[in-house]
């Protein structure tokens, strides 16, 4: 295991996005991560948590406008103040990184303020 602390939250989201999110504060936890016989990483089921409040914003066009639902989630992102961020990181069957994000908090732009909770898959 690899024990993280203190990881920017910006750094995270901008390698996870390509450069399409931004945040700030801070991310600590512990990375279970494993060399298979080819040298390839493998993480599995690594967790960090917010040590701290913080802002995300994520860029109009890194999500798509498929429908009503993801037009709201877009909206709710582009400035969403969050009191608990926890970032789940592993590798699939293809051996390619995933990031899923639990976020609660409130965009204080919309829907007056109220809190949002939220589960994101990167």
């Amino acid at each position: 295991d690899i024990e993280v602390r203190a990881v920017k939250v910006n750094a995270l989201l901008q390698e996870l996005t390509s450069g399409k999110a931004n945040g700030t504060g801070t991310v600590s936890g512990r990375i279970p991560l494993v060399i298979d016989d080819e040298g390839t990483p493998i993480i599995r089921n690594a967790n960090l948590t917010s040590d701290k409040n913080g802002r995300i914003h994520i860029a109009e066009d890194a999500i798509p406008d498929s429908n009503e639902q993801m037009g709201v989630l877009k909206g709710v992102l582009s400035n969403f103040h969050y009191n608990v961020l926890s970032i789940t990181l592993g590798t699939d069957e293809n051996r390619k990184l995933f990031a899923r994000l639990r976020v609660e908090g409130r965009n204080p732009t919309m829907y007056n303020g109220k809190p949002v909770k939220l589960n994101v898959q990167l």
